[in-house]
């Protein structure tokens, strides 16, 4: 019954470098983390950390999100690259993504 819009203005990304980190599995797990809802809230989003990224790094992050927007057969696997992606730019370890990983999975069922 109502509807929010996200009009970012992060330093070097763009909206759909954007779209991937907030659409990836390390930032559904920290909002969830961070503030125990399912609920998403334009608020909380604007809390959460973003990377500055080089133009490089928004580039593909753009590639990325304009793949998987395309959909097709590749689309599952570009959302795994976005997930790869988001990872290596927070500088999360792998183990620490085999934990949240699992932890998600867990919630699914």
């Amino acid at each position: 019954n109502s509807a929010n819009l996200l009009i970012p203005k992060v330093p070097g990304m763009s909206a759909e470098a954007l779209l991937v980190f907030l659409n990836s599995e390390l930032y559904r797990y920290l909002y969830r983390r961070l503030f125990g809802e399912i609920k998403i809230l334009q608020g909380n989003l604007k809390k959460l950390p973003l990377p500055l990224l080089n133009r490089q790094e928004n580039e593909t992050a753009e590639g990325i999100c304009r793949g998987i927007c395309r959909g097709g057969p590749r689309a599952e696997e570009l959302i795994e690259e976005a997930d790869r992606f988001v990872y290596a730019c927070m500088g999360v370890r792998e183990e620490d993504r085999s934990y949240i990983h699992q932890c998600l999975s867990l919630e699914k069922g």
